[in-house]
């Protein structure tokens, strides 16, 4: 099991939990601090904010980072400078593997496919080997609700949407592997 998308071995839990300990004994780069310093904070916007769905896109700002719920359990969280095209282009009918990336994971995750370089199909392979099945799951996107922050900056962009996958623990779906 641990080989699915999100799936932490406890190797890996052990190395994160190691380098967040180096993290905190040694000094941070002042610039790095004040950054950090924005996350609670943030996170505390991002979670009193009210959860919309696709019919709120207009109260949506521009850019930030959103997140995505489903039965009141947040459980993907993404960052975008296009923040409302980007939402809809996860569960949009016409969205291809490049643009629904996340309705791409929940598939990839409920077949059982393992994401990155363990993977036996590309992105566009997969979706042409379970077209029904990527349709339903573009679907089932566009059903949750979601929460939203805005964030001008792509340097607390970046750093918030890590943040907030380890605070909200969406590890299921956002995983740090590369392909």
């Amino acid at each position: 099991m641990d080989h699915l998308v999100g799936a932490w071995t406890a190797e890996e839990a052990d190395e994160f939990d190691a380098a967040l300990a180096d993290f905190e004994t040694n000094e941070m780069n002042p610039r790095f601090q004040k950054v950090v310093s924005r996350m609670e904070p943030l996170l505390e916007e991002l979670r009193s904010s009210d959860l919309l769905t696709c019919d709120d896109l207009k109260r949506v700002p521009q850019q930030g980072v959103y997140v995505f719920y489903e039965g009141g359990t947040p459980i993907y969280v993404g960052r975008s400078r296009r923040m409302r095209q980007r939402i809809r282009e996860h569960g949009a009918r016409s969205s291809r593997h490049e643009s629904a990336t996340f309705a791409l994971k929940l598939l990839r995750h409920e077949v059982g496919e393992p994401e990155g370089h363990a993977s036996e199909y590309t992105r566009p392979q997969l979706q042409e080997r379970y077209p029904v099945e990527y349709a339903a799951r573009r679907e089932r996107v566009r059903n949750m609700r979601f929460r939203v922050v805005e964030i001008e900056n792509p340097v607390v962009q970046t750093v918030f949407e890590t943040y907030a996958i380890l605070a909200l623990d969406t590890k299921e779906y956002n995983t740090f592997h590369t392909t």
